[in-house]
């Protein structure tokens, strides 16, 4: 549940005494006693028809519309929907953070230099890490992992709203999560979670030099990642290849067994044991044939 107290303080709004808000939660939301923002009317349909949403803020146009519909919650009007609704995600995100001491095993050999946040953070027996690396809050590190130097796990991404006052910084609330045996080297950023939805790199992972991973993002078991970006809330199958200068974007599916070439830009799902090249992404053959067609052979 959500105190309205913090509602009416962050937002300055008055708010009836009967509103229940439980989560804040966008258009599609499945639980019960939503708060969600409404600022373009191609959503509207969707927010009435959502009986999961008890709580709307929008804007006094969008409000007029409401008015003439039937619908079930309570309308907030406030100048700018988006940025009150981020805003409030903020101060939930802080409010609701539980913060424990950092437990580091005994058998953990870390370097003088290195930086590990004093709560929320897991590291177990087995873990090498190497000079300047930092390990930020709502981190958890399994058995036997190995980081190199100036690395940092548990970064906050790039969620950044756009809003009528200029860009807001969205909190992180979720995790970044390491399984057991995973390799990560020097000069890495891994992002935590987002919206509660944690991180993860799988068992036995591979993450090279100079790699970069957002918000979200799962990795799965026994993948290879070299010099590349791997944008947010992927998902990458077990013994998946992502070759240097590879950038795969927002949101997408990289199937098992999968290799994406050097330099390749992904802007759609991969399927299992594909082989994809170029810019943008196509089949590894497919993209060779036309390079030779064009300027010859390699």
């Amino acid at each position: 549940m959500i105190k309205i107290n913090w509602v009416k303080e962050t937002l300055n709004v008055d708010l009836p005494a009967d509103v229940q808000i439980e989560c804040l939660g966008l258009a599609d939301s499945t639980l019960d006693n939503t708060l969600t923002f409404l600022d373009d009317q191609k959503f509207l349909d969707r927010v009435i028809r959502n009986k999961c949403i008890s709580s709307v803020l929008t804007n006094e146009s969008i409000a007029h519309e409401l008015a003439n519909e039937l619908i079930s919650f309570h309308v907030i009007i406030v100048p700018d929907p988006r940025r009150s609704f981020y805003m409030l995600y903020n101060v939930l995100a802080r409010e609701n953070r539980i913060l424990s001491k950092s437990l580091i095993h005994p058998s953990a050999i870390i370097h003088p230099s290195a930086n590990i946040a004093e709560n929320n953070v897991v590291i177990s027996e087995g873990v090498i890490i190497g000079p300047n690396s930092t390990i930020l809050m709502d981190v958890v590190i399994g058995k036997n992992v190995e980081i190199g130097s100036n690395t940092t796990l548990g970064c906050e991404g790039a969620e950044v709203k756009s809003t009528n006052k200029g860009l807001l910084r969205v909190e992180h609330d979720g995790k970044l999560i390491v399984k057991d045996n995973v390799s990560i080297g020097s000069n890495c950023t891994i992002d935590k979670g987002f919206k509660n939805s944690d991180t993860v790199i799988g068992f036995g992972t591979v993450i090279a030099n100079q790699c970069m991973i957002a918000h979200s993002t799962k990795i799965g078991a026994n993948c290879l990642l070299i010099q590349c970006i791997v944008c947010g809330s992927v998902v990458v199958g077990d013994n998946v290849r992502i070759n240097p200068g590879a950038v795969v974007s927002n949101q997408l599916n990289i199937g098992r067994n999968a290799k994406i070439g050097l330099g390749t830009v992904v802007i759609k799902n991969v399927k299992e044991n594909a082989n994809v090249s170029g810019f943008y992404a196509i089949d590894h053959n497919t993209h060779l044939y036309k390079y030779v067609k064009l300027f010859g052979k390699i």
